[in-house]
């Protein structure tokens, strides 16, 4: 995992009030070698969730971080990182309060 994607992890678990080292020896593998995210073991509620796509847009406009988490294949304007954060928050974010 590169040093970008361990960064964003890392503000992701703050938010909740943990770390990555703490959720890495909870992650799992499965038959054919996929790593699945404990993504219920933490919620978090609307507004952090918001929060935290905030700022992960903030940090995509850095260049590095784009090439790194995006894999350089579009753009690196808003509607982008937008789209790039509502997609990670779907695929790795926590589980949202009711």
């Amino acid at each position: 995992m590169n040093e970008h994607m361990k960064q964003v992890l890392n503000e992701m678990c703050r938010y909740v009030g943990t770390s990555y080292a703490d959720i890495e020896p909870l992650m799992t593998e499965d038959e054919r070698g996929k790593t699945h995210w404990p993504y219920m073991k933490y919620s978090w509620s609307s507004a952090a969730e918001a929060a935290f796509r905030g700022w992960l847009m903030e940090y995509l406009r850095d260049k590095g971080a784009w090439r790194a988490l995006a894999k350089g294949g579009t753009r690196n304007n808003k509607r982008n990182r937008e789209l790039f954060a509502k997609s990670f928050v779907f695929m790795y974010g926590w589980r949202t309060e009711k």
